[in-house]
């Protein structure tokens, strides 16, 4: 069967970092690229779960901090509550989660 190359763009200290594993396990690396792909296209499926980075981790209990935040604000001024309280409100919470993501 012919071959085709792959070229993957990685920063420095993973791809040292690979090289070194691919060493301990006495794997060379393309051999594990190549059983990367195989088993991705088998399974039609990444062979790995995929997370939250801990930045979309931080922007999302933030996120979840502010929703409870506007509920409980809502709850303590049900009947009080001006329209533009319940704007200021939400803009406060927006940009906690923007700040989060940075």
């Amino acid at each position: 069967m012919a071959s085709k190359i792959l070229n993957v763009r990685m920063d420095e200290q993973l791809y040292s970092d690979f090289k070194d594993f691919c060493a301990e396990v006495r794997i060379p690396a393309s051999t594990l690229m190549a059983s990367f792909a195989a088993q991705t296209v088998r399974d039609r499926r990444v062979p790995f779960t995929i997370g939250e980075t801990p930045r979309s981790s931080r922007a999302t209990a933030t996120m979840q901090k502010a929703l409870a935040t506007l509920h409980a604000n809502a709850m303590e001024r049900a009947g009080e509550t001006s329209e533009a309280q319940i704007i200021e409100d939400v803009d406060d919470a927006v940009e906690a989660v923007r700040a989060a993501k940075r």
